[in-house]
């Protein structure tokens, strides 16, 4: 949360084209951790452009991405998070962090974009580049989807565990 809140205050001193709001998922305003930031920052999320949306229900979620431009997953660390995976199957350009297993399902340049954990300048940098460049943000997004539409197919999946239990048998 930090990173973002920290990448937020960089693009706001920026001037792109249009104004970036940034809607965050499963954090409230009430929340003890969003208290912690702003008074870190001695600064509200709501004077920064970021939306603490809270927990969504599953077409409520879906909307907001399908709404939104960009899908970031600045994580410290996470294994294979769920939530990246979703997006790219939406067909969204995501950003996400060199972290745990997530270069492992994205593809730097490829269909994503990847900075380093806890670099609020690099996120800024990646954020401003897809802004900037409409284009590239559509093929990142284009190449998300066909790489998440193969390695979540039901098909490949059963049959990937069908040969892990034969191999074990």
């Amino acid at each position: 949360l930090e990173t973002i809140y920290e990448s937020k205050m960089i693009l706001n001193k920026i001037n792109l084209e249009e104004k970036i709001t940034w809607k965050i998922a499963g954090i409230s305003e009430t929340d003890e951790i969003s208290y912690l930031i702003e008074r870190k920052y001695r600064s509200k999320f709501k004077d920064n452009d970021i939306q603490l949306l809270g927990p969504l229900q599953e077409k409520e979620l879906i909307r907001e991405m399908l709404l939104s431009d960009i899908f970031i997953h600045p994580s410290h660390i996470d294994n294979s998070p769920n939530s990246l995976c979703e997006a790219m199957l939406l067909g969204m350009p995501v950003i996400a962090t060199f972290a745990g297993g997530i270069p492992s399902i994205v593809d730097d340049k490829k269909d994503g974009l990847l900075v380093q954990d806890g670099d609020p300048y690099a996120l800024a940098g990646a954020i401003k580049e897809l802004k900037e460049n409409k284009n590239y943000a559509k093929s990142l997004g284009i190449n998300a989807r066909a790489r998440a539409k193969i390695r979540h197919s039901p098909e490949r999946i059963i049959n990937n565990l069908l040969n892990i239990y034969s191999s074990i048998v």
